[in-house]
Parts: C-alpha cells; sequence; structure tokens
C-alpha cells in the first residue's frame, strides 16, 4: 500500500513587536517578522492549507514542540507553508499573504 501521508515544511514567523491595534485586514511587514522555528507536519494529502494551519495552530498555542523557545502564536504571526505559500494569523482564522515569507538563513 503506498504513503497516503505528505510532509508539509512549516516555517514560523513572530512579529515583532507585538500587534497592539487590530484593525481590519491583517497584513505582515517583512521588517517585523522574525523567523523563529521550522518544522515538518505530516498530514494526509487531501488536507487544504486551512487544515494544516489549524493543526499548527494548535502545535503553537496549546502543545509546543520540546525544542520551541518562543510565545505563543498572536495575530499578525506568519506561518510559511511549503517555501510557497505565507498566511498570517488573523483575529478570526488566516488570511493569505500575496508574497512568502522565507527566512534569511535556511
Amino acid at each position: 500500500m503506498a504513503n497516503t501521508m505528505r510532509d508539509h515544511k512549516v516555517e514560523v514567523f513572530l512579529a515583532d513587536p507585538l500587534m497592539s491595534e487590530i484593525t481590519g485586514a491583517q497584513t505582515a511587514e517583512p521588517k517585523r517578522m522574525k523567523f523563529v522555528y521550522k518544522m515538518y507536519l505530516t498530514a494526509s494529502p487531501d488536507a487544504s492549507d486551512s487544515d494544516i494551519l489549524e493543526e499548527v495552530f494548535y502545535t503553537f498555542n496549546m502543545n509546543h514542540p520540546a525544542d520551541y523557545r518562543h510565545r505563543s502564536f498572536s495575530v499578525g504571526d506568519v506561518v510559511t507553508l511549503d517555501s510557497s505559500r505565507s498566511y498570517v494569523c488573523a483575529t478570526v482564522g488566516w488570511q493569505p499573504l500575496d508574497f512568502s515569507l522565507r527566512p534569511i538563513h535556511n
């Protein structure tokens, strides 16, 4: 039987400083984003980006990886999936960015 799971590269960027005022659509200013963590998340091939992002949100708010030494997720933080699609954490859910954040050092 073929492997039915797929690994997704997840790159985590935290906003610095935290967003203090939340108004309207969320965006991310690359100069305010700090790359802090990379991991691989295994999901079914039919998992949507939304499914994966919800798992990432849970992981970094409720079940931090043992080697993760940063704060929990907050509005304005960014996740990049598979080095090609970036999403900013909004007050409810995630909003896609029209650019992809990449760590300076991979």
